[in-house]
C-alpha cells in the first residue's frame, strides 16, 4: 500500500507527504468554514482523506461515480470518488473536522501515486471527479 493510517517508524528515512506537500500546514477550520456552510466540498482541499464513516453511506454511492471518463474504475484520486458523495449525503452538523495528522502519503514506496511521472493523470482524475454532479442529502 501507498499509505498509512500512522506513520511507520520514525527511524526509517523516507519522506512523506500530505496532499498540502512535506511540512506545509493542513487547512484551518476557518478555511472550511464556508465550504461547509455553502455545502460546496468539491471546490475546498480542507475537505480530504475520510477515515471514518457509515457503512449506509459508502453503500449509497454509485459505482459508476469510481469510474473514468472511458468507463475504467479511476486508478487514482478514488478518495475523492468516495468523499465528496459521503459528504454531501452527510448532514452539516453531523461533519466533524479533525485537526491532528491522521494520514501520511509514503512517497518513497513504489506503488504510491502521489507526485510521480503519473502526477498529469492524477490531476486530470481529480477534475474529472469534481465535475461530477453532487449527492443529495440523505433523510435518515
Amino acid at each position: 500500500a501507498g499509505s498509512w493510517a500512522i506513520p511507520p517508524d520514525p527511524k526509517i528515512k523516507a519522506k512523506y507527504r500530505t496532499k498540502w506537500g512535506i511540512d506545509k500546514p493542513q487547512p484551518k477550520m476557518k478555511d472550511a468554514l464556508p465550504h461547509l456552510e455553502n455545502r460546496t466540498f468539491r471546490k475546498s482541499p480542507a475537505f480530504s482523506h475520510l477515515k471514518t464513516f457509515r457503512a449506509f453511506l459508502w453503500q449509497a454511492i454509485d459505482k459508476e461515480d469510481f469510474k473514468g471518463p472511458k468507463g475504467e474504475f479511476a486508478p487514482c484520486c478514488y478518495d475523492r470518488a468516495l468523499m465528496y458523495p459521503m459528504l454531501e449525503m452527510t448532514p452539516t452538523e453531523k461533519i466533524r473536522f479533525i485537526k491532528e495528522h491522521i494520514y501520511m502519503y509514503n512517497i518513497a514506496n513504489p506503488n504510491c501515486w502521489a507526485w510521480k511521472d503519473r502526477k498529469k493523470q492524477m490531476y486530470y482524475e481529480d477534475w474529472f471527479c469534481n465535475k461530477k454532479k453532487p449527492y443529495s442529502l440523505l433523510k435518515r
